[in-house]
């Protein structure tokens, strides 16, 4: 069973949104309304507590599947005055949800300007305001200037996938109850599918290979994870059934396109470019630095922390290998540091060594003899030169080496990881 990717752009978003929540220093007393973000008086500590809270619940409710993956079940709709069970709901990509997601976040940054200028808090409602305008934005970009619903065929299919694995695996409520759950996502799939896509038009040839490759893995988990809700010899139900087949013949629809624009679409350019990298790069991080400035930051602290190497490991270097000394003369650092740090593999060990690591650690653990075949392997995601190939000289023990693995035989073929080409070191 593959447990299916979720979208790094909402766990991003997300993610920060809760941190900021978490870290907003609510005041003693009352907890604030959620809601109380026009309220321009009283303390402001208070006043953004009650803003990053709202805002974290509003921007998780505009994805259900990650709401019930975070932790929120349950959420009032202000518009429709109604409350609204988000752990049987799935995402929305029509256009009219676009709109409403863009006016979200672009009320979001309004309230921030207006409400909660950064001059006016302290430093950590500060740099928690910093993290939510950066989210606001990098939403905004994917939105408006990305358009990754119509361009990323990804995006629906994690989507499903998220949908659909996660109330498998996190016992939030009772099994039963989940179930229910479910059953109320498998019965939207379809119209789901149909609305995504309608949306996808043109985009890069591999998005579309991407998605392929997982929306089979949302068939699996149809067909694996699903039934491991009921108990030993208990069966789903029909109305289950019905709308898992329902939902499963929606996936197969969904290859159907998929497999017909992989072979019409051209390759296309899956990188955003110098214009709109800089665009995201900005949104991310602000105005005032440009992606040359960052390198250019990254690759001096690189080099600070290379000489530190350099300076701990050479008179313990001149120690151990006093017959080695061909680094004298290299005037490039890098290249000086990497031969000093390097152990050729051929070269004596020293007499002397240093203590080794806790007995606990991978690298010394001892080999344990294990069975590998029903080890949980993502197989799909290890597609031939992606799978990771490990020299015996550079794996210690404890590693395994994949080389040129199959994915399918990994996954479920007889002979278990000998015969997909799986070698204990």
């Amino acid at each position: 069973m593959l447990m299916p990717p979720c979208p790094s752009f909402w766990i991003a978003l997300f993610g920060s949104a809760l941190l900021a929540a978490a870290c907003a220093r609510p005041q003693p007393g009352p907890p604030p309304e959620p809601r109380a973000r026009g309220d321009r008086g009283g303390d402001p500590i208070a006043r953004f507590a009650a803003f990053a809270e709202g805002f974290t619940r509003d921007a998780l409710a505009l994805s259900p599947p990650f709401a019930t993956l975070a932790g929120l079940h349950v959420y009032r709709d202000a518009e429709r005055g109604d409350e609204v069970d988000l752990d049987r709901e799935l995402d929305d990509f029509s256009p009219e949800a676009t709109a409403r997601k863009i006016r979200f976040f672009r009320s979001a940054l309004l309230t921030m300007e207006r409400d909660f200028p950064a001059d006016a808090l302290p430093e950590q409602e500060r740099i928690d305001r910093e993290i939510l305008e950066s989210q606001c934005r990098l939403a905004l970009f994917d939105l408006e200037r990305i358009r990754s619903i119509e361009t990323n065929p990804t995006q629906a299919v994690e989507s499903i996938g998220t949908a659909l694995f996660f109330p498998v695996v996190l016992e939030y409520a009772p099994r039963a109850e989940r179930a229910r759950d479910l059953k109320a996502r498998l019965e939207k799939v379809p119209s789901f599918v149909d609305q995504a896509i309608a949306a996808l038009s043109n985009g890069p040839l591999v998005h579309v290979q991407d998605a392929l490759d997982e929306n089979e893995g949302n068939r699996d988990v149809m067909e694996q994870a699903l039934p491991a809700l009921f108990a030993q010899g208990a069966g789903p139900g029909g109305a289950f059934e019905a709308a898992r087949r329902a939902a499963r013949e929606a996936i197969d629809r969904l290859r159907a396109f998929l497999q017909t624009a992989a072979k019409e679409r051209p390759a296309g350019e899956w990188r955003l470019g110098p214009d709109l990298y800089r665009e995201k790069f900005r949104a991310y991080f602000g105005e005032g630095l440009e992606p040359q400035d960052l390198l250019r930051e990254a690759e001096e602290s690189l080099g600070r922390i290379r000489e530190g190497m350099r300076a701990v490991a050479e008179p313990l270097h001149d120690r151990w290998f006093p017959a080695h000394k061909g680094h004298r003369g290299m005037k490039d650092a890098k290249a000086r540091t990497s031969t000093i740090l390097r152990r050729d593999p051929g070269r004596p060990r020293p007499d002397r060594r240093l203590p080794r690591d806790p007995p606990d650690r991978l690298a010394h653990a001892p080999r344990q003899p294990q069975d590998h075949r029903d080890a949980p392997v993502p197989a799909r995601r290890l597609r031939g030169r992606r799978a990771a190939r490990r020299t015996p000289a550079a794996a210690g023990p404890g590693f395994v080496l994949l080389r040129d693995a199959d994915p399918a035989r990994l996954a479920r073929g007889p002979g278990g990881v000998e015969a997909a080409g799986v070698q204990p070191l």
